[in-house]
C-alpha cells in the first residue's frame, strides 16, 4: 500500500454541466494518489482522514487502524504545507492526536458522527491546534452497494461493514513555528473509512 501527495493545495477551474445549464467552478484542487495489492477490508479497520485549508497553510492528516488479525496497528502521518512546500511532516504517533466529541446536536445527531474533531500536534519547533466544526455529512458510500445480494450478505456477515463518510467542517486554531505564532481560520474536507 502507498499514499501519495503530489498536489496537496492547487489551483481548480472548470464548469459542470447539468439540466441544460453550465455552471464554472473554481476553487481550491487537491490530488493524491492510493494503490495497493490487497482488500482493504482484509486490512484496514478504519481510516480517519482530511485536509484542511487556512488562507495561508495547509494541513493532510490520516490516522489509520489496521485489522485485528494485524495487530491494530495504528500509522498516523501528519503533514503542514505553507504556500511553496512541505515545512513539517511526522508518522510519529505520540506527536499528534485527533479527539472527537459531541454529537447530540444536528448535523451530528442526524449523522450519527461527532460534530467537533480537534487536531494538535506538538514537536520542536512546532505546535498546533485545530478544532473543526461539522457542518454537513455531504456524502456517504456503499462500498458493496453494487454488489451480488448474496455476496453483499456474505461480506458484511462473516468480514465486515464497510462504508465511506465524507464531511465539510469550519474550524479555527493557532499554528506556532519556531515562536511565530499564525492565527488559523480553516475549511476542511475529511472522511471517515470503516470496516467494522
Amino acid at each position: 500500500m502507498h499514499w501519495v501527495v503530489p498536489q496537496p493545495r492547487g489551483h481548480a477551474r472548470g464548469a459542470f454541466q447539468t439540466g441544460g445549464e453550465t455552471h464554472k467552478i473554481e476553487g481550491i484542487g487537491y490530488r493524491d494518489h492510493n494503490w495497493l495489492n490487497f482488500a482493504p477490508i482484509d486490512a484496514i479497520e478504519c481510516w480517519d482522514w482530511g485536509r484542511v485549508y487556512d488562507t495561508e497553510y495547509s494541513v493532510i492528516f490520516a490516522d489509520i487502524v489496521t485489522t485485528r488479525k494485524l495487530g491494530r496497528v495504528q500509522m498516523k502521518p501528519l503533514l503542514v504545507f505553507d504556500p511553496a512546500r512541505l515545512i513539517y511532516l511526522t508518522t510519529e504517533l505520540r506527536k499528534w492526536s485527533l479527539v472527537k466529541s459531541g454529537s447530540e446536536s444536528p448535523p451530528a445527531a442526524e449523522s450519527g458522527t461527532a460534530n467537533l474533531h480537534r487536531l494538535a500536534a506538538t514537536d520542536e519547533g512546532l505546535s498546533l491546534e485545530i478544532d473543526l466544526h461539522l457542518q454537513r455529512v455531504f456524502q456517504r458510500i456503499d462500498p458493496l452497494a453494487d454488489f451480488n445480494p448474496l455476496v453483499r450478505w456474505l461480506v458484511r456477515t462473516f468480514k465486515g461493514r464497510p462504508s465511506i463518510t465524507s464531511y465539510h467542517s469550519v474550524g479555527t486554531g493557532r499554528l506556532s513555528l519556531s515562536g511565530r505564532e499564525h492565527a488559523l481560520a480553516c475549511n476542511a474536507v475529511h472522511e471517515f473509512v470503516t470496516n467494522v
